[in-house]
Parts: structure tokens; sequence; C-alpha cells
């Protein structure tokens, strides 16, 4: 199969063609005129879906994993801010917190026991200090990403909204980011 090639719609200012090569993806993007003298920018990547086990077979198991963490995640991050507010953390807290019912959070609660990171007193739901450490660092994930969205603009109920999603899936690397972004940005 020899290379494809779509065109920019009529009238787009920004208009591309890709030229799928084996293994690489090559995008000529056809700047309105100023941007650039040449007029147009050829961008190289690997393509993320080549071979078996590509970089898109990598990316999805990865967001397969966090999915598979974010509840815990979302559970330990609750009670710590319950914690912090001097509230207790009993299941009825969390249907609350969550709005789900009774049955979802006792099976949330019994995972994350068996995953060590709580641990049930007669108080309520309490932290173990693996669970301590993993609620502290989402709980700095957190207020990063909503600090960064509200420095881009974004409301602080959106941000707030949209921090929750995107939280679990960001890497160091991004997280770092938008640590140095806001330091240089005070």
């Amino acid at each position: 199969m020899g290379p494809s090639t779509e065109n920019p719609a009529p009238g787009n200012p920004v208009g591309f063609r890709t030229l799928a090569l084996p293994g690489t993806i090559r995008t000529v993007l056809d700047l309105p005129a100023g941007l650039c003298r040449a007029g147009r920018v050829m961008v190289e990547r690997p393509d993320p879906y080549a071979g078996e086990g590509g970089l898109a077979a990598g990316a999805h198991e990865q967001v397969r994993g966090q999915h598979r963490d974010e509840r815990s995640e979302d559970y330990v991050e609750a009670i710590y801010r319950l914690r912090r507010e001097h509230r207790s953390s009993r299941v009825v807290d969390l249907q609350n917190v969550f709005g789900v019912s009774h049955v979802t959070v006792i099976r949330a609660v019994e995972k994350m026991e068996t995953d060590g990171l709580v641990q049930r007193t007669a108080e309520g739901i309490d932290l173990t200090r693996e669970g301590t450490l993993l609620a502290e660092y989402c709980f700095e994930r957190h207020q990063r990403v909503e600090a960064f969205l509200r420095k881009l603009g974004v409301s602080a109920e959106t941000a707030a909204h949209d921090a929750e999603g995107i939280e679990h899936h960001l890497s160091e690397e991004t997280l770092g980011a938008m640590k140095r972004f806001l330091r240089e940005r005070r």
C-alpha cells in the first residue's frame, strides 16, 4: 500500500496533508501567510499504531491501569480531605461525597483494605501509612491541576470538576511541567 494523502478543506486557514509511510506519520502544515517564510512546516513522528504493540498499545495499557486506580485514589483523597476538615469518614460520609450507594462504598473500602490503604475502626475508616502517602500525593496532584486550569482562565467550578478527571491521567513529566508553569507565573 502506498502513501495516502488527505488534502485540507477549502478555506481552512491551516490545512494539512498527511503522508502515511511505514512506521511514521509526516504532517505538512500549510501555514497562514506571514507566519513562516516557507509557508509550510513538516512534522515527522512515529506512527503510534505501527506494528504490534506500538506506542498506542502502551498508551492504552497505561490508561487502563489509571482507570483501575482511579476509584481507590478518589476514595483515599476523600478520606484525607474529610480528616483535614476534622470530619468523620464513615461509609455514610463517603456515600454523600460520591453520591453512590452504601454497597458501592463497602465494596470500595473492602478493596482498599485488601490493598492496605485503609482500615476500619470504631470511629470510621482510617488511612494506613500507605493510604496516607497515596492520599497526600493525590491531594497535591489535584490541587496542582486545579490551580493550573485556573491560571489558564478556567472558572473555579469548572476547574474543580475537570481536575477530578484529568488528574488521574497525567504523567509525572506533565505534572512537573505544570508545577514549573505555576511557579513561574506567581
